[in-house]
């Protein structure tokens, strides 16, 4: 699968340039995969609006990187920016004039063309009056130069009605050479269209190809966001149509023709009325679109499996509670991965201004890992969160608008992600040593991390030192299966904010089982022989037990003239061979009391001739 979101998922070497189209599938561990996981926020900095940087209220934002370095994309009132991310998570403006304004640009995407990286911005004013040079409804691509300066010129800018009240742009590469952006957007069905531009000449005027109208075929009425994902070499849109709470999936393989192949609208068993962001992700071999809900009442996420774009399905979801503002209004979402675990970073409501993670590994059960209410942050209306990695650490930027006093900006906050591992189950036999191998990790560095282990199951009890990582003990005699769980703890000090704005403590756990019984003893019925008929034959067996337990005995004969063991149950018991050839089998059977084991032996009874020098 293939998606052409211009998110930033920790596993790709290229991030944000959408023209290749993004696979946000997970493609391996970003080190030892481990069995769980527990995160949390730790503060980092922030670029407020205030001159001379004029980052403006912030609506949308995109993670760049060119070469080594690392940038967020920032689209708000007051044009695009690029904001420099470094390797602790500080921001800091290009510099002064690092933006380019033409009018309050809503979404932004970016893409490749040549060896270049450009960005395509959207202007979207519903109230009418442009902020800057009277511009709305316009499609603006702007070049990135080498003083990583954003620049813009009239002749590659396209305004057009169909881009009113724009709501979201993406862009992708379905042939080679050529790029498209396919917008979104619109109040009514009047209004509400969808565009497929061809930007393949950054130089020049954009041009649409293709447009799609709202109407009851084609639910596509306030498209809020949209993303982009392929299946079997077909390249889909899905679109989160706000006004008729539908999702939409349209085929866009063919640029000059899209498709409405597939759609799912909002009922009492989903949780996406009025949608207002979508983002794709793949697992388990399947493909899954999370999207918001900004009802004030019925709130959280939903997921939906699309695997089959015709068919899109409702999977798990994860719904507010009565009075949770959390998931309330839920403005928008980004998606982060690290090592098998996905998770959807949302931004709440209006003036609740939470910052939630939730763990969509498991499409089907969506859970809640930590949350962020900055209360005493004051970092104004949370509107748009966007995530990255640098080297190994991840880092989440918050978008927000002016609040009163104040100011508007973008924050930074560092993913903690705490792991544990315990170590593969293992089998041990009575009073060996065994050795508990746990593992334990934390991606922000200068944190210090406290483990502990305690048996959790079986008996009997054992006693292990419970503050290593690699304790050992002696397995007991007998039997068990043994449970023990590592625990992981990065405590309130280490800087983390768990939930509302207070420090808080991650943990994470993982189990182990040890099973322990006893090996099966040895046994060895002697070498095959010979005897002459009628004379008294000695059988000669043996067994050991490496686990020094008592062992039992038993012969029985097995083959031949039944010829009465004398001794059965001894090592060497006897018989009387009898008077005519034949041949004899008899089986040894050892056993501990658990485990037994046999060995044959064959015995022939012959006539014995004997020569002179014998005699």
């Amino acid at each position: 699968m293939q998606l052409g979101k211009v998110r930033s998922p920790p596993i790709f070497g290229i991030i944000g340039l959408a023209a290749a189209i993004l696979v946000l599938t997970y493609s391996g561990a970003i080190q030892e995969s481990f069995a769980d996981t527990g995160v949390g926020f730790i503060k980092r900095g922030s670029l407020v609006d205030r001159d001379p940087i004029r980052v403006g209220d912030v609506t949308y934002m995109v993670h760049l990187k060119i070469g080594e370095t690392n940038y967020l994309v920032s689209a708000s009132n007051e044009g695009a920016h690029l904001v420099l991310v470094d390797n602790t998570g500080s921001l800091s403006a290009v510099n002064a004039t690092g933006h380019a304004a033409w009018g309050t640009i809503k979404n932004i995407a970016t893409y490749e063309s040549g060896s270049d990286t450009y960005i395509a911005a959207v202007y979207s004013n519903i109230s009418g009056t442009s902020i800057r040079q009277g511009v709305k409804e316009a499609i603006q691509i702007f070049s990135i130069t080498g003083d990583s300066q954003l620049t813009q010129n009239s002749s590659n800018r396209l305004a057009d009605t169909k881009l009113d009240t724009v709501g979201g742009i993406e862009t992708y590469s379905p042939t080679a050479g050529k790029y498209y952006a396919v917008t979104t957007g619109g109040l009514n069905q009047q209004d509400s269209y969808v565009n497929i531009i061809d930007i393949t000449n950054p130089n020049t005027q954009p041009s649409i190809v293709a447009t799609l109208q709202d109407s009851n075929s084609i639910p596509i009425r306030g498209g809020n966001d949209l993303d982009i994902y392929t299946v079997n070499n077909k390249y889909y849109a899905v679109i989160a149509a706000h006004y008729i709470s539908t999702v939409t999936i349209l085929d866009i393989t063919t640029p000059t023709n899209p498709v409405v192949v597939g759609k799912i609208s909002d009922s009492a068993d989903s949780v996406f009325d009025y949608p207002s962001s979508l983002e794709i992700y793949s697992t388990g071999g399947k493909y899954y679109a999370v999207v918001t809900s900004t009802n004030s009442t019925n709130a959280g996420i939903q997921i939906l499996d699309i695997t089959d774009p015709t068919n899109p399905v409702a999977a798990g979801k994860l719904q507010a509670n009565t009075g949770d503002k959390r998931y309330v209004n839920a403005l928008e979402l980004a998606l982060h991965s690290y090592n098998d675990r996905w998770y959807a970073l949302l931004i709440g409501k209006k003036d609740y201004n939470s910052l939630q993670i939730i763990d969509i590994t498991d499409p089907n059960m969506p859970e809640e890992s930590s949350y962020i209410r900055p209360a005493a942050f004051s970092w104004g209306q949370a509107k748009y969160v966007e995530s990255l990695v640098i080297g190994e650490r991840h880092f989440v930027g918050v978008g927000t608008i002016r609040h009163q006093t104040v100011h508007s900006g973008i924050h930074s906050l560092e993913l903690a992600f705490l792991t544990a591992d315990a170590g593969s189950n293992q089998t041990r036999t009575y009073g060996q040593t065994v050795t508990l191998n746990g593992a334990a990790a934390v991606t922000a560095p200068d944190k210090t991390f406290t483990y502990a282990w305690n048996q959790t199951g079986g008996t009997p009890n054992v006693n292990i030192p419970s503050n290593t990582l690699n304790p050992t003990f002696r397995a007991p005699n007998q039997d068990a299966t043994l449970e023990f769980t590592l625990t992981v703890t990065l405590a309130a000090d280490q800087g983390v904010i768990t939930s509302d704005d207070t420090p808080g403590i991650i943990t994470a756990t993982d189990t182990v089982t040890i099973t322990v019984s006893s090996l099966p003893p040895t046994v060895d019925a002697g070498r095959d022989r010979t005897f002459a008929p009628g004379s008294t034959v000695t059988l000669s067996g043996s067994g050991t037990d490496p686990d020094s337990e008592t062992l039992q005995y038993e012969w029985t004969q097995t083959e031949g003239p039944d010829v009465g063991i004398t001794g059965s149950t001894a090592l060497r018991p006897t018989f009387t061979a009898p008077d005519d050839p034949t041949k004899l089998v008899f089986t040894l059977a050892v056993s501990d009391g658990r485990n037994s084991v046999t060995d044959d032996v064959t015995i022939t009874i012959a006539n014995l001739t004997r020569n002179i020098k014998e005699l």
